[in-house]
């Protein structure tokens, strides 16, 4: 059993995600908030919906998050000037400079946890993963449950 993809998998997650926490959270922020800060880095603003989407959060979770964030100073609501229904969400000062310094410790932690692969190796890495979890992407946005 622990030769499988699912148990490689969740210990390769698991590993990483506790490193990643233990930054997030000396940093004063709480899980699901670090994605949010990624997806927003770019400074644009986009809806909450689009943001659920690309760090698959379900939308009770991104609402309580966004209340949160917004709270702390590191999102702000604006009006969606192509739907008036609709928000869109875009980063504080606060929150870009939060962006950056997340982004930052991130990239220095999968530095750290690639370092055993060559140049090559890594880019063939991300490339399989990314393949495999485009495979959970379109599930999710075709409503197929799996």
């Amino acid at each position: 059993m622990t030769d499988t993809f699912h148990f490689a998998l969740m210990q390769l997650f698991n590993g990483h995600n506790q490193v990643l926490q233990k930054h997030a959270r000396a940093m004063g922020l709480s899980p699901g908030q670090p994605k949010v800060l990624e997806c927003l880095g770019s400074g644009r603003a986009i809806s909450p919906r689009q943001i659920g989407k690309m760090c698959m959060i379900d939308k009770a979770t991104m609402s309580g998050l966004l209340e949160k964030m917004e709270r702390d100073g590191l999102v702000v609501r604006l009006a969606n000037p192509s739907d008036r229904r609709s928000i869109l969400i875009r980063l504080t000062e606060k929150g870009m400079d939060m962006a950056r310094r997340i982004g930052s410790s991130f990239c220095r932690i999968d530095e750290s946890a690639l370092a055993c692969l060559s140049p090559e190796e890594r880019r063939q890495f991300l490339a399989w993963i990314r393949l495999v979890a485009s495979n959970y992407m379109e599930d999710r946005s075709n409503g197929r449950k799996e």
